[in-house]
């Protein structure tokens, strides 16, 4: 909150009040309790005693006590707009932001051009979700006041937060003039332009902010998160360490700390910062989430990851017990990441999944108490049904490339699509989705904004391309916001939703008992169930680094290195002992430390296959799509990953018809590159065991006519594979079938 407690006239009208107040205002709180009490059994309705003391116990965190004084002092004094602000404060602090606003309505009535007042309306219908509403009210408060810098920073955020970066950076930049001194100001313009892709003004902003007040938690964060942008994990984590030293016990410091930590491949010591986050704040629910469910990028062994998984287990449990029991402070209960990494693995998680579900759902009903979320019914004479779509991904993205086929391509006679983007990045894939959908909501919103908005559109089927892969999408998707909910295989994990109907699946990646592995309905479309274009061979570039012409087999690894597990590095190092004149390729991570940790752990491998490391591995720094099509160009074999198959990458790679070796898993996500193979009905390379993985890879680089062989079925055949019409018109049927039967 941004704005002071306000101190009505008269609080000190005799000497036992004034020394309350002398004490308060010096911060003396706990001597200033028996004061203001002894002021009380006096005169039990002394308004302005009740309110400080009230104040007071807020101050000391105690909010239980405070709140009934504060709400006694509005009752006995309800023209008094202060007492209404400084419970409104409170309410919204403690997360019971629905309670402030009747109190600060009421208010209003009494003080209907006051400032202060119209600025905390808007900050509790921000905190609603009601960002519009909070606008209008910030700018009733700079209307009235126009050099107001609280209620100008708060209009600031506001707009930076529904994408207008210009506006947001002029509003803040003139709080910033009438507070230079001002470290909270300094850092939300350091925000806005962050938003708005001004990196280097961002970082002046957080710099000149941490001049003012070094150590300062939210600035620190600010420019932490800047470096880290940049891959300056070192750097970023010494920022955290410091500002820790000036202020230790600092929540978000600590939980950054670890993030930081994590990045550099250290998990332990990003355990322990989660750790002192969690005894710091014992109620903080991101904390909690992070001591008890993070999991690292990567693994040193399959030990490391059986024991981390059994963790995770109990704590999801834990989790669900202490949500129940009321552990955690209400207003910080939301999700801040999910639990993606667990689904890397590469185990059975359906049951992990339906405990977390649940877990999900209670988080996203807390955010959500008070919103009007109901779907307005479909009118009888409506004949279109409407579609809808969400992600925070539909930018130039894996999960737009995979699923723009069906907005663009169902029969606009029959459907409407409306399309959600729900991510301030937006860009020329974005902008196509607009020239093709019904309509196209774009931009970052609260939970309670972001479901009004797509509960209000009246769907008929709402579908989800990737739940998993962002908090906000997840949360969304344990609402019940139209009538029949899907989720398609962008993340290819079921959700464990009660809320979500259906998986959208394609019948050529799933195994014949593929049901038991999801907690919805299983939809098997025909085919890929996708209409994936054919990539442009043209914007292919040669990536750096790549040997010329020594007669070394270059084995090529397109997958994250974060979706290699140790069952990877055997079966490269057994090609490798098998084929001595070999080269194995792959992509490095963000992180120059996570890369380490993963060449350690291969270099182990090799020696273990009696295969000297040295010369045999090559890591390229991280490729822009030119430089990836290339590589996968230059491969004389591309060894798909075990466990989580490439989808895609392969369709991307395709387009050169290398030969892709894949061993097709238990469950979907490592069976797509055996589909897209099976579907342009090349599948010489699909392997049914790892022994046959590896005789199929050594035999490739060993017969270069088989090789060339293979490579041009998969040429002639590749066109199978992409521009799909079949797998558009099964989705219409489906849903034809659900929103009308």
């Amino acid at each position: 909150m941004n704005a002071p407690s306000q101190s009505p006239p008269g609080a000190s009208a005799d000497p036992l009040m004034q020394a309350a107040m002398e004490r308060y205002q010096k911060g003396a709180l706990a001597e200033a309790v028996p004061l203001f009490q002894q002021v009380l059994q006096i005169a039990p309705n002394a308004a302005a005693a009740l309110h400080f003391l009230g104040m007071t116990h807020h101050r000391l965190r105690d909010d239980p006590q405070a709140l009934p004084l504060l709400r006694r002092a509005v009752e006995l004094e309800p023209r008094q707009p202060a007492f209404a602000i400084n419970l409104g404060l409170v309410l919204c602090e403690v997360g019971q932001p629905a309670e402030a606003l009747p109190v600060l309505e009421q208010a209003r009535r009494h003080a209907p051009a006051m400032p202060e007042l119209f600025n905390i309306l808007g900050q509790v219908q921000q905190q609603l979700g009601h960002l519009p509403a909070a606008i209008e009210h910030y700018e009733k408060a700079v209307a009235m006041r126009p050099d107001f810098p609280f209620a100008l920073n708060n209009l600031g955020c506001a707009y930076s937060l529904i994408g207008r970066h210009p506006e947001a950076i002029q509003t803040l930049a003139k709080a910033q003039r009438l507070e230079p001194r001002s470290p909270i100001i300094w850092t939300n313009l350091g925000r806005a332009c962050r938003l708005a892709g001004q990196n280097t003004q961002a970082g002046d902003c957080f710099r000149a902010a941490l001049t003012l007040d070094p150590g300062n938690p939210e600035a620190t964060l600010g420019q932490a998160r800047l470096l880290e942008e940049g891959a300056q994990f070192d750097e970023a984590l010494l920022l955290c360490q410091q500002a820790l030293q000036r202020r230790p016990g600092q929540v978000p410091l600590l939980l950054q700390a670890g993030a930081l930590q994590r990045s550099r491949g250290q998990f332990e010591a990003a355990q322990e910062c989660w750790t002192k986050a969690l005894a710091a704040a014992p109620g903080h629910f991101p904390a909690w989430w992070q001591a008890k469910l993070a999991l690292p990028a990567l693994y040193r062994s399959e030990e490391e990851m059986a024991a981390l998984r059994a963790g995770w287990l109990r704590g999801i449990q834990e989790t669900e017990t202490a949500l129940a029991g009321g552990r955690f402070h209400t207003g910080g209960i939301t999700l801040a990441h999910t639990n993606f990494p667990l689904h890397y693995q590469c185990q059975n998680d359906r049951e992990a999944q339906v405990i977390y579900g649940r877990v999900v759902t209670r988080i996203a009903e807390i955010q959500t108490v008070g919103a009007a979320l109901a779907s307005p019914p479909r009118p009888p004479g409506r004949r279109k049904m409407r579609v809808g779509f969400v992600s925070a991904f539909f930018n130039l993205h894996t999960v737009f490339k995979l699923f723009q086929g069906w907005i663009t391509h169902l029969d606009r006679g029959l459907f409407e699509t409306h399309v959600f983007h729900f991510n301030d990045h937006r860009d020329k894939a974005t902008d196509f989705l607009a020239q093709h959908a019904t309509t196209l909501t774009a931009g970052a919103m609260p939970l309670p904004a972001a479901a009004r908005a797509v509960a209000g559109a009246g769907l008929d089927v709402l579908i989800y391309p990737d739940i998993g892969m962002d908090a906000m999408t997840q949360m969304l998707a344990a609402l019940r916001l139209a009538p029949v909910q899907c989720q398609a295989w962008g993340h290819p994990v079921t959700s464990g939703l009660p809320t979500m109907d259906y998986f959208l699946s394609g019948d050529l990646m799933e195994p014949v008992d593929a049901q038991a592995h999801y907690y919805e309905r299983l939809v098997r479309l025909p085919g890929l169930s996708i209409r994936y274009p054919e990539p442009d061979p043209a914007v292919a570039v040669r990536p750096p680094g790549l040997p010329d012409g020594d007669g070394a087999v270059l084995f090529v690894c397109l997958q994250s290195l974060f979706k290699l597990l140790p069952v990877q590095d055997r079966l490269a190092a057994r090609i490798a002992a098998r084929v001595e004149r070999s080269r194995f390729v792959f992509i490095r991570h963000a992180s120059p430390a996570l890369t380490d940790l993963y060449r350690r752990r291969l270099e182990e491998a090799f020696r273990a296959a009696g295969v000297n490391p040295a010369g045999r591995l090559i890591f390229l720094p991280p490729l822009k799509y030119g430089g990836f099509l290339g590589l996968a160009r230059a491969a004389d074999v591309i060894l798909d990953s075990a466990g989580w198959s490439g989808g895609n990458t392969t369709l991307e790679a395709l387009s050169f018809a290398r030969p892709v070796v894949t061993l097709p898993g238990e469950f979907m996500r490592g069976r797509h590159t055996a589909a897209i193979l099976r579907q342009i009905g090349v599948t010489g390379t699909v392997a049914a065991s790892p022994d046959e993985y590896i005789n199929l890879a050594g035999r490739l680089a060993e017969d270069a006519g088989w090789r060339k062989e293979i490579g041009e079925q998969m040429r002639c055949q590749k066109h199978l594979a992409y521009n799909d019409d079949a797998a558009v018109r099964g989705l219409e049927e489906f849903i034809r079938g659900v929103a009308l039967g």
